[in-house]
């Protein structure tokens, strides 16, 4: 079983089997988008070239989609970004955000929702209750992680 997200990616789907099908079946008919990167299904079972798998209204790539791309189809479709610089890469869970980053500069993260904001590594600070936005000034190369503590779902 498949978690719920808004986009699916199958990078390098060359052969798509039955039990891919399947789900990929389920997805389209869920409504989710799907985004293709590579020559998604192009060989069939016998290893002979078919018919492109992407339809109507899916993204298909037949190469790497670069992080401008990716982050322009988040945003089309409703997936929060957590952060701007397409140089930095965010990693985010229910109770963490981390960013690394490849020179010193400002960051700036924006959260789905108010919350209580920790700085955990590399130095353990509270940055602020109730945020929505923090900025802070990133070394680079490094990795910064936060812990967000959003209040009940009830509560917001």
């Amino acid at each position: 079983k498949l978690k719920d997200y808004k986009i699916y990616l199958f990078p390098n789907l060359f052969y798509v089997t039955p039990e891919k099908e399947a789900l990929v079946n389920r997805l389209r008919a869920a409504g989710k988008r799907l985004v293709w990167i590579g020559p998604a299904g192009t060989l069939d079972r016998n290893g002979r070239r078919s018919q492109p798998w992407a339809r109507p209204g899916e993204v298909s790539s037949d190469g790497p989609l670069d992080r401008v791309r990716l982050r322009e189809l988040y945003r089309d479709w409703g997936v929060h970004v957590y952060n701007g610089d397409t140089n930095a890469a965010v990693y985010a869970c229910a109770s963490y955000v981390a960013l690394h980053n490849a020179c010193a500069q400002q960051e700036t993260i924006r959260l789905p929702a108010a919350a209580r904001v920790t700085e955990v590594y590399p130095q353990r600070r509270l940055l602020g209750d109730a945020l929505e936005e923090f900025s802070f000034a990133a070394e680079g190369p490094a990795t910064t992680i936060f812990r967000v503590d959003f209040p009940p779902i009830a509560d917001r």
